[in-house]
Order: structure tokens, then C-alpha cells, then sequence
């Protein structure tokens, strides 16, 4: 997910910074990921963030930092949460609580337990191909490793997402990803959006004038 590692203590003073959102050292947990793209999101969720309705996040990370900034913009939606790692769904819910936050949170994989349609979709995937991680530094099996490990081409967790989010989004509503096109760039990505059928790409929120901060964030919409 990321361009390196930094402190939690950077990382807290940047999410204050950024997000507007407070951390306290009952928050911590030993994750040193700089994750660009979750400042990407910033402004594409301000965008398409409904007035009202359901709001879906796949793969919190450990802090759940985005749907925490959505919440903190609109108490009225109501955000569902899934995240799959073990570490980072105990440390969501003591973050949630500690911060008596509204969020229902599952341990699940991606759609799994889901029954609903919802207005907003977004996710940070897995992304970085094999090696990626060991080069910064970031050792297998470890849940960082986890977090950032998209299958050898990258791309693996990515087509899963898109072929299954189209179930779960109403007919008007936006599908969002974040993706750090220094691991998995432009070109990829449309090769995977060629094969799902069922989805249109909206937009491209940074386009090639903008000067991307980090990370592109794709926005889709159902045929």
C-alpha cells in the first residue's frame, strides 16, 4: 500500500492532519505502513459521499481511518465494514469502541455475510506483486505482508472485488478502488476492467493534468 514505512506516531499526527480524526495511544498497534492511498481517498469520497444511505468499506486496516473520516462528516449514513486480517479487525474494534463510533465492523473476506445493497463501495486492495513487499522491507507472513500482497501479478485481489462488488451496489450508486500505480499501474488496470462485463469505469478522479498526490482512485458504476 504504501512508499515506505514511518512511525505511528507520524502516521496519527498525519490521519489529525488529513482526516481530522484523534488517536490516542489506546489505538496503537505495531503497523508501520505509510499508506498513500488512503490519502488519495480524501477528496473522491467528499465527491460521491451521499447525503444518506448505506456505505460499504472493504478492508478497514487497522485504524479504519476512511470510514471513521466519513462518519465523522455525516453521524446520518449508515457504514458497514468488513476486514479480513484477524490483528487489524481486533484493533478496528478497540479503535470503534474507544471512540464510540456507530461502524459495524465483521471479520470477513470482502463480500462474505454481506446481504444488503448499498450506495458507496470503496477499497484500498492488496496490490504490490511478488517481491514488492520484501524490497521495503516487509517480511511474508507477517500481517503487514498481508495487507499489501495482491497475488503475483498484483492483480488478484483487485478481479475479485470487481467481479463481486456489482451484487452489492444499488443501480445508481459508485464503486471506488485506490490503487498505487507505482505497484500496479494504468495499463493493468484497464486489462482487468476489459474482462468485468458488468462494470463501466465512471472516471479516473485524478486525471492525467491533476498530478496525482499518490494513488489513482477509479470510480465505477454498474452497467
Amino acid at each position: 500500500h504504501s512508499f515506505g514505512k514511518i512511525s505511528i506516531a507520524i502516521w496519527f499526527k498525519y490521519c489529525k492532519k488529513i482526516f481530522g480524526i484523534n488517536f490516542s495511544s489506546k489505538d496503537f498497534l505495531n503497523y508501520y505502513f505509510w499508506d498513500n492511498t488512503t490519502v488519495s481517498f480524501k477528496y473522491p469520497l467528499i465527491k460521491y459521499l451521499p447525503k444518506t444511505g448505506n456505505i460499504l468499506e472493504i478492508g478497514t486496516g487497522p485504524f479504519a481511518t476512511l470510514s471513521r473520516f466519513i462518519e465523522s462528516r455525516n453521524t446520518d449514513l449508515n457504514i458497514t465494514a468488513t476486514e479480513l486480517n484477524k490483528d487489524f479487525y481486533l484493533s478496528v474494534c478497540k479503535v470503534l469502541t474507544n471512540n464510540n463510533s456507530s461502524i459495524k465492523v465483521s471479520n470477513l473476506n470482502m463480500f462474505d455475510g454481506i446481504n444488503e445493497k448499498f450506495d458507496l463501495i470503496f477499497f484500498n486492495p492488496p496490490y504490490a506483486k511478488s517481491g514488492d513487499l520484501e524490497k521495503i522491507g516487509v517480511k511474508r507472513g507477517t500481517a503487514e505482508y498481508m495487507a499489501g500482497y495482491g497475488g503475483e501479478n498484483g492483480t488478484s485481489v483487485v478481479i475479485d472485488f470487481l467481479t463481486k462488488a456489482p451484487k452489492f451496489i444499488k443501480p445508481n450508486g459508485k464503486i471506488l478502488l485506490g490503487i498505487n500505480n507505482k505497484y500496479l499501474n494504468d495499463l493493468e488496470i484497464e486489462s482487468v476492467i476489459r474482462n468485468i462485463s458488468q462494470l463501466k469505469l465512471h472516471s479516473k478522479f485524478y486525471g492525467k493534468r491533476d498530478n496525482p498526490p499518490f494513488s489513482q482512485i477509479y470510480t465505477f458504476t454498474i452497467r
